[in-house]
């Protein structure tokens, strides 16, 4: 096999006397990999990013306020919106509900698991034009 071919390649077809069987070029395996996204959760689909950048969860009788404008003063560090033509503070009733927003545990997100199919998984040596050899990549068949 032409060498400059088989570096450009994760896998070959070996067709043997008996035989028909996958060849792994490069280390590793071929299979499956996914990858976790967070995605808003039902009910908050459309909360501005305003209310993402909160300290807090809003209970969930309080989630119908991320339809409203999340207004910020920084100087005094006080926010509020306006519901039903009142002034509010989102935060108010919340003590002891801190969420820094970056993960399955916040009330906001769901985590969504992204599968993709064969993926050259744990190479061990540098081949194709992948910088990020090391990493999962999308399998590439060497042909003859």
């Amino acid at each position: 096999m032409n060498e400059s071919v088989a570096a450009s390649c994760c896998w070959r077809y070996v067709l043997g006397v008996h035989e028909q069987y996958p060849e792994i070029l490069h280390g590793g395996k071929i299979g499956t990999t996914y990858e976790v996204k967070l995605t808003l959760a039902e009910g908050f689909e459309n909360m501005a990013t305003g209310w993402l950048a909160m300290s807090s969860d809003l209970k969930k009788d309080y989630s119908h306020w991320s339809d409203y404008q999340l207004n910020f003063n920084p100087d005094a560090e006080q926010q509020w919106t306006f519901v039903d033509g009142y002034k509010k503070n989102p935060l108010e009733g919340l003590t002891g509900v801190y969420c820094p927003h970056d993960d399955a545990s916040c009330l906001y997100y769901d985590e969504v698991p992204t599968y993709s199919q064969d993926m050259h998984i744990g190479a061990t040596s540098a081949h194709g034009n992948e910088k990020k050899w090391a990493e999962p990549h999308k399998a590439v068949q060497y042909s003859s």
